[in-house]
């Protein structure tokens, strides 16, 4: 019996250093991540999962890296583990939600289907542990909006949802509740939305959203002029912002003017280098100005 009191001690004196090193290492990588650098980020997190795999922070993080670096099956195949590992942190549910969507964005109608209801219980699970979750009850009103009732989607819980939205976070609320009425074609009372945040928030430089969302609502009504105009007007009260000159460039994009579409999405990789999609745009966009005639 001796023996064993003298053995156990000397296993938990070797197990505190490597204890010690993956806290160290995720802690380290926590930083890298946050300064967007993935891959080093992620070799650490692999690292600490040799030694301290049922580590749940551990498996979120490299979700979410591997949701940064368009992994998106591995980003679920983490969060996943996340979840089961600590089922009361509504940021790993809201993180599965959010892989399981990008995976529906590239997916055919019957994939989709079946990733519907595992997008709606990840969302509803994020809100239930996290009542004042904003980005999640965004996101759950969303797929309320967009998913037909057959896969789980509610005009009735959307609406419910936005009240209380309002409520947490005036702006994205609103704006919710414009798509709600544009979605019900009740296209005047979304347009009043949109103007009353224009005027209640717009010139403030408080948010950039108001006018991505009005030009795009202007272009899915067919206004093409009036939603240049907005798009305009969005690039001069944030002219650092790349998101502002890729949607000027998608809205130069709609009515086919090429030039000035490939000016903006290539200002927007100017501004950010890393913005994907701008620069899958602007790939698409220089094909299409190149078949103008001198412009080859």
């Amino acid at each position: 019996m001796k023996k064993y009191l003298v053995i156990f001690p000397i296993f938990m004196l070797l197990a505190l250093p490597a204890t010690a090193q993956v806290h160290s290492d995720v802690e380290q990588a926590i930083v890298l991540f946050q300064a967007q650098q993935y891959n080093a980020a992620k070799t650490l997190l692999e690292k600490a999962l040799d030694t301290a795999d049922r580590d749940g922070t551990i498996h979120y993080y490299l979700c979410r890296i591997h949701f940064a670096l368009d992994s998106y099956d591995m980003a679920i195949q983490h969060c996943k583990i996340a979840v089961q590992l600590q089922d009361n942190q509504p940021e790993y549910h809201f993180w599965l939600g959010r892989s399981y969507g990008a995976v529906a964005a590239q997916a055919n109608p019957l994939q989709q289907a079946a990733l519907a209801p595992k997008i709606r219980k990840a969302f509803e699970k994020t809100v239930a542990l996290d009542p004042t979750h904003v980005q999640g009850r965004v996101a759950l009103v969303s797929f309320y909006i967009r998913a037909p009732a057959i896969m789980g989607g509610s005009l009735d819980k959307a609406y419910a949802h936005v009240q209380i939205l309002i409520g947490l976070d005036d702006i994205e609320g609103r704006l919710l509740l414009a798509r709600f009425y544009e979605k019900t074609q009740q296209l005047a009372a979304a347009e009043a939305e949109y103007r009353g945040l224009q005027r209640q928030y717009g010139q403030t430089g408080k948010t950039d959203d108001i006018y991505k969302h009005y030009g795009d609502f202007l272009l899915r009504s067919r206004r093409y002029e009036e939603a240049m105009q907005i798009f305009i007007t969005q690039v001069a009260l944030f002219p650092t912002k790349a998101a502002a000159y890729e949607q000027l460039g998608d809205g130069y994009s709609t009515i086919r003017r090429w030039p000035e579409a490939v000016a903006a999405y290539r200002t927007a990789l100017q501004l950010d280098p890393s913005a994907k999609t701008a620069a899958q745009k602007l790939h698409t966009t220089e094909k299409e100005l190149a078949k103008l005639p001198g412009h080859r």
